[in-house]
């Protein structure tokens, strides 16, 4: 597995191979996915390792004929998919009892969601954390005119939270 990028070589951060011949200080390497082959002279490029085990983030994008997922309590449903959906004809997953008591377990944690929520997800308790929640939409509005031109108003409908004349918040 090659672990950064270098456009002399053709090698990219991520990409797999299968060493075919080794000489004294040169490394032949065949790219996976019939990517061509490379030369690599280990004194110079040094950024390779073994690559029969990688993290998901690394196989992202990537396909191979079989993988093999071992779950973690990091896991949620998003990485669960990625890592499920690498191979071509088989994949099997593996969980260790040390942190999954149960099938019960091992499928809660894993369809749990890992979305990242923002300050828009919770509109009344940042209106009020700001400091805004005595404002009303007009005296907001007047106090951001300037930046309202160089951002953009629909830009700052999102980022702002205000109470019109109802006290209701609006976006």
């Amino acid at each position: 597995m090659f672990l950064e990028n270098n456009r002399d070589m053709g090698v990219k951060n991520g990409m797999l191979g299968t060493v075919e011949r080794t000489e004294l200080g040169r490394l032949s390497v065949r790219l996976d996915g019939g990517k061509g082959q490379v030369e690599i002279d280990p004194s110079k490029y040094k950024a390779f390792d073994h690559g029969y085990a990688t993290t998901i983030h690394k196989t992202q994008g990537a396909t191979v004929d079989r993988s093999f997922l071992l779950a973690s309590n990091t896991m949620d449903r998003h990485l669960t998919y990625v890592g499920m959906t690498r191979h071509r004809d088989a994949v099997e997953m593996y969980a260790g009892k040390d942190q999954f008591l149960d099938i019960q377990a091992l499928a809660s944690r894993l369809s749990r969601s890992g979305a990242k929520e923002t300050t828009l997800d919770y509109p009344k308790t940042f209106v009020e954390r700001r400091g805004l929640a005595d404002y009303n939409a007009s005296t907001l509005r007047q106090q951001v005119r300037g930046e309202d031109r160089a951002i953009g108003r629909e830009r700052w409908r999102q980022i702002l939270l205000i109470r019109n004349k109802d006290n209701e918040i609006e976006r």
